[in-house]
């Protein structure tokens, strides 16, 4: 807030008060009340509305206190109130961040600024092999919110230790269900349920640890199948979709493309989910669901065991041409105006069925230059391109899908909003540009101590339109986000320093928390901009485990016997919850008594130099101390 809007806000503030008491008959301001107000924000800048603040005239932290003003923040995060002149316990409350006590000397109309954290707890265990060994380097937690009605963008993805087998990571608040992923070995499991829509979920509560039971993985099934057409023949080319629990009707769990021999084959499937199966054209074969069905909710559920089945051959019927006279085309291409080949293009009907569920129509894949062709009766239509965020990988591949921001037809990110196409007709849509996703990499290098010590870094990318993306780099140094639009971001560091106690216990020691770079909060923290398709890299960052300056401490004023010297406290790589003690220093040796923010020069110390050391202390005694000095002052004059 400028010292303008700030007038501006206590005018108002006053005037108000005043207001009040003339319409209610009560008394006006007394001459020798103050006042007061605040201005609650996030850590991102951004005002906090519906804060419950309250000025107490004694520590709530000691027991019940009176409030002399209560209230909620508005729009702007703004709080104001008369109150006598005295000492103040100002706290300031919201559901999802943690409460904030300011104590205040209230002596003069005015205000205090308020920065509110997020609640943010634990949430951890561990994910065994079907064998119970470690040293599998592929598997990952995968961690989603709960309570959506379908399968959302991850919310954070933690590598697994490979010695250990544990994961853990930190989260807001809230409820959260759990999959765990391999990359190489094992199929997806979802924690507590087969599905997204039945796992279980978890509460994870501010400053709390929730470990979940030990998963087990479970090996692998494969599904295989073979498609022919009216005559018995093998259909080279139709796209075969695996449909799971969880998923709505447009959201494929798997895809693939029969070979020559019309077969087609998902690897890596986890038992016993209920799975279905539809063969989709749109060009010239109708869309046929395994044995017969004539849609997903009428369709055979696949159950399967450990090995492979093999399901019964589906026949294709040819579609005639007369029964599709419409032919819809279009192109998708990227920002410089290139074609895309290999993405996804869904057609969906334009009204949701009776139910509210989306129908998917026809599916295709663009070609060369971009180009994708649906034949389709007369009707209305929205066209989808690209890959959903909740759309899920297989096996850790990332392809052209991937690559580029999904988007419908009309320059919209949601159905909802999509532009409708009428088909009576051969209709040429205009091309639809994508853009590219980009990504941030760089090293978070947090060192250890101790022979058997290992790291565990995790960094967190956020963007400034409140976008959330967790990168767990395991005891590597290396890391990487993938999938980031283009915008502007801020990176923050955490890590710890693991080893055994004995044979069963391990310990953990955390890193101090860092923005890039060299920042120990949000607000300063350097921010990185990510450009179309711009995969930036550099960003780079090393912990300590100690408290430690980024800039030392200055000493200002001048070195005149009888003149006031006075000391900054540095730059810290912290400064929530750390104790900090002056101590002034002639010729580097400590002057008895001098310990405050300021020091007078004395005639003991002409021909002397004049320093500060300053000392750091973690109130949670969670990192080791600090100490740094600043540099010396001229040799003291007598005058």
């Amino acid at each position: 807030m400028t010292h303008r809007s700030l007038g501006r806000f206590l005018a108002v503030l006053a005037a108000a008060l005043v207001s009040v008491a003339v319409l209610t008959g009560l008394p006006a301001q007394a001459a020798d009340d103050i006042s007061f107000g605040v201005q609650v924000r996030d850590q991102g800048g951004d005002p906090v509305a519906g804060a419950t603040i309250d000025y107490y005239t004694s520590d709530p932290a000691d027991g019940p206190a009176t409030s002399a003003a209560s209230g909620q923040t508005d729009e702007q995060g703004l709080y104001g109130a008369t109150v006598p002149a005295g000492r103040y316990w100002i706290t300031a409350a919201k559901a999802g961040y943690r409460t904030k006590t300011h104590v205040i000397d209230v002596s003069a109309d005015g205000y205090t600024p308020m920065s509110l954290e997020p609640s943010r707890g634990m949430l951890g265990g561990r994910i065994l092999d079907p064998d119970g060994r470690a040293g599998n380097t592929c598997v990952s937690a995968v961690v989603y919110r709960a309570g959506q009605a379908e399968v959302p963008q991850p919310v954070a993805t933690v590598q697994v230790d490979e010695y250990t087998r544990r994961w853990q990571v930190d989260l807001p608040t809230g409820e959260y269900v759990v999959q765990a992923l391999d990359r190489c070995d094992h199929p997806e499991l979802w924690v507590g349920g087969q599905s997204y829509a039945t796992a279980k979920p978890y509460e994870v509560e501010d400053a709390k640890t929730t470990t979940i039971p030990t998963v087990t993985q479970q090996r692998p099934s494969t599904l295989r199948g073979k498609v022919v057409d009216a005559a018995g023949k093998p259909v080279q080319g139709v796209q075969a979709l695996l449909y799971a629990p969880g998923y709505a009707d447009y959201y494929a769990k798997r895809s693939v493309r029969t070979n020559s021999r019309g077969e087609y084959t998902f690897e890596e499937l986890a038992p016993g989910s209920d799975y279905q199966v539809l063969v989709a054209d749109g060009d010239d074969y109708q869309n046929q669901w395994y044995q017969g069905a004539q849609d997903r909710d009428s369709a055979t559920r696949i159950t399967l065991g450990s090995g492979t089945k093999t399901l019964d051959t589906i026949r294709l019927t040819s579609i005639p041409r007369e029964g599709r006279p419409s032919t819809l085309k279009g192109t998708v291409r990227d920002l410089a105006g290139t074609g895309v080949r290999g993405l996804p293009v869904a057609l969906f009907h334009a009204e949701p069925d009776q139910d509210g569920n989306l129908q998917m129509a026809a599916y295709t894949v663009t070609s060369q230059g971009g180009g994708y062709t649906f034949d389709v009766a007369p009707g209305r239509y929205k066209v989808r391109v690209g890959r959903d965020n909740g759309y899920e990988r297989s096996s850790g591949s990332y392809g052209t899908e991937d690559a580029y921001r999904a988007q419908w037809f009309g320059g919209a990110y949601s159905f909802r909003n999509a532009a409708v196409v009428s088909s009576p007709q051969a209709k040429t849509l205009a091309p639809v540009t994508l853009e590219s996703y980009g990504s941030i990499a760089g090293t978070v290098v947090a060192p250890t101590t101790r022979d058997d010590d290992y790291q565990w870094t995790n960094v967190e990318v956020r963007g400034l339109d409140g976008s959330y993306y967790y990168v767990d780099s395991g005891s590597g140094t290396r890391w990487s986000t993938y999938q980031l639009p283009a915008g502007t971001y801020t990176v923050r560091f955490t890590a710890s320093r693991n080893f055994m106690e004995g044979w069963s216990d391990l310990v953990s020691v955390p890193f101090v928390p860092e923005y890039w770079s060299n920042q120990a909060g949000v607000t300063t923290a350097r921010r990185v901009v990510v450009k179309d398709g711009q995969h930036v890299t550099g960003v780079d960052a090393t912990l300590s485990s100690k408290l430690l300056t980024y800039a030392a401490p200055r000493v200002t004023g001048p070195a005149t016997k009888g003149k006031k010297l006075t000391s900054s406290l540095g730059t810290w790589n912290s400064s929530q919850e750390i104790a900090f003690a002056r101590q002034w220093l002639r010729d580097g040796k400590a002057i008895s008594g001098a310990t405050g923010s300021s020091y007078t020069l004395t005639s003991s110390d002409v021909g002397r130099r004049i320093s500060v050391r300053v000392s750091a202390q973690d109130k949670n005694d969670q990192f080791g101390d600090g100490v740094s000095t600043s540099a010396s002052t001229a040799k003291v004059k007598k005058k």
